[in-house]
């Protein structure tokens, strides 16, 4: 989706998916506590931030919530190149 916006990048892998109880965001922490070398990441996910529970600003700050049914817009892809970049 992301070579649409002519925007290459390494997608590095998939969250795991653990078992209920645990959040959207726990998957994604545990994610990136696997893989402590990776700085410029954003996060693509239709579920809504608030029910993520992202456990860090950090990660709450690197999220792009994408509308389930509509999929990524300009603004979203917009918004996940910038983040992207490094040193922003």
């Amino acid at each position: 989706m992301l070579a649409l916006y002519d925007c290459s990048v390494d997608v590095l892998g998939a969250t795991p998916d653990l078992p209920f109880p645990m959040s959207r965001g726990e998957e994604i922490q545990c994610w990136l506590n696997a893989h402590p070398g990776v700085e410029h990441y954003v996060i693509l996910d239709d579920f809504d931030p608030k029910q993520m529970a992202l456990p860090t600003e950090q990660s709450r700050s690197r999220h792009v919530h994408v509308n389930e049914e509509s999929g990524m817009t300009d603004e979203d892809a917009n918004k996940a190149i910038s983040l992207l970049t490094p040193n922003r």
